[in-house]
């Protein structure tokens, strides 16, 4: 199942390394408590190949513009085994 960005007020943002770029995923808690899609055409025209701090700074402006604020702050979750590289890092947003 998906959503629209515009219907929901709390995203789980989750950004990934692709085999080139960075991948963002998009995501709500449902009423059962699992996770939904939230899909969103504009993603797709997004530059990715920035580094991953742009690559965060981009997608938390682009969220402030949908009315997003900050519920967590970024946190990597996840690396590839070196100390410089981060593969997965998520933040939670709440519609303002």
């Amino acid at each position: 199942m998906n959503s629209r960005i515009d219907d929901v007020n709390h995203l789980n943002v989750i950004i990934m390394r692709g085999p080139k770029d960075w991948l963002v995923g998009l995501g709500t808690n449902g009423d059962d408590g699992e996770e939904i899609n939230v899909g969103s055409h504009e993603l797709k025209d997004m530059p990715m190949d920035k580094s991953l701090m742009e690559t965060e700074i981009l997608m938390t402006a682009w969220l402030a513009g949908r009315g997003f604020v900050h519920a967590s702050p970024w946190h990597t979750y996840a690396d590839n085994g070196s100390e410089t590289r981060a593969t997965d890092v998520r933040a939670e947003f709440v519609r303002n």
